[in-house]
């Protein structure tokens, strides 16, 4: 379920929302349209889905080539598709249908059965504009059942700039290709070595729990049957200078469980973190999302239908 979709100027904050997402939707690929200007920050939205839906996000866009829309200071967890025969989808920030120009900054996105970013093409026809960047910065993404990050398609423009985020992961048997933080297609006019036109990665903390000398463990290029790359090999294409892929951002409790101290899911940095020093991670406080003067939570309410939500992410 979804909530009514912003048109322009909208400034959705400070909300806490179970089982509804916020949207911005007005037309789809690349048309000119009037969803522009919208802020969506400090909301905490969760629990969306609960394995009856697909195709859903914590938060999701299809804003076309309109500028100004951001996606900021939220919290995003728990988001969950329909994992029978042909279930898909449970993203964190989805940017559908070639939305363009939208900033997506300071986000944690964690528990998500699909991954935790998504961008999907832009269908190209004669009269519309591939898609142009959108960047994703400074964002933590953490557990996604199948990847991290999934681009959907190959529209040949210019999709997403990848910049400044933290990416963790403990996942080592996802559906599909070897154990990776992508997921998708990852070619550019159909090239597997010309990629940066399409999509671009630089400075990124890349940390898997259960890989972390990333002795299996790969970046990806091509579609349904990727090829694996060496962190090597995958800067040598131009992506992903100055990113790191052996340090622990040390995040105060990332366990699924509590901690000495701490609560689960706890994603602040400890004091000896090397994330800001090596990828100018600016910390940000989860915290702060959703309502805090005074605490607000929803009421519990039986599920309309059976729900199907995992153990575990």
């Amino acid at each position: 379920m979804q909530a009514p979709a912003f048109a322009s100027g909208s400034r959705p904050s400070s909300s806490a929302r179970w089982a509804r997402s916020p949207s911005l939707n007005f037309d789809a690929n690349n048309l000119p349209n009037w969803t522009h200007d919208n802020v969506i920050s400090y909301n905490h939205v969760y629990q969306i889905g609960q394995g009856v839906t697909d195709d859903i996000g914590a938060v999701h866009a299809a804003t076309g080539l309109q500028t100004g829309n951001q996606i900021l200071h939220n919290t995003f967890h728990d988001i969950t598709h329909d994992p029978g025969t042909g279930g898909y989808g449970g993203w964190g920030i989805y940017l559908d249908q070639g939305s363009s120009f939208v900033t997506a900054k300071n986000n944690l996105v964690y528990n998500t059965s699909a991954t935790g970013f998504t961008y999907n093409h832009s269908e190209s026809g004669t009269f519309q504009l591939k898609a142009t960047p959108n960047p994703i910065q400074n964002n933590i993404f953490a557990f996604g059942a199948q990847a991290s990050i999934h681009r959907n398609q190959d529209d040949g423009g210019m999709n997403l700039s990848f910049q400044n985020n933290i990416v963790y992961w403990d996942q080592t048997a996802p559906p599909f290709g070897p154990p990776s933080p992508q997921e998708g297609t990852w070619v550019c006019n159909g090239s597997v070595t010309a990629v940066t036109g399409c999509f671009s990665f630089a400075s990124n903390l890349y940390y898997s729990k259960m890989d972390p000398g990333m002795a299996t463990w790969r970046f990806i290029t091509g579609n349904n049957n990727p090829t694996p790359l060496t962190l090597a090999l995958w800067q040598a294409l131009g992506e992903d200078v100055g990113s790191v892929t052996t340090v622990d951002p040390l995040f105060v409790c990332p366990a699924k469980t509590a901690c000495a101290g701490s609560g689960a899911f706890n994603f602040n940095l400890q004091s000896g973190s090397q994330a800001p020093a090596l990828m100018h991670f600016v910390p940000f406080d989860p915290s702060q999302a959703g309502r805090a003067n005074p605490v607000l939570m929803p009421a519990s309410l039986p599920p309309a239908f059976p729900v199907q939500v995992p153990a575990s992410y």
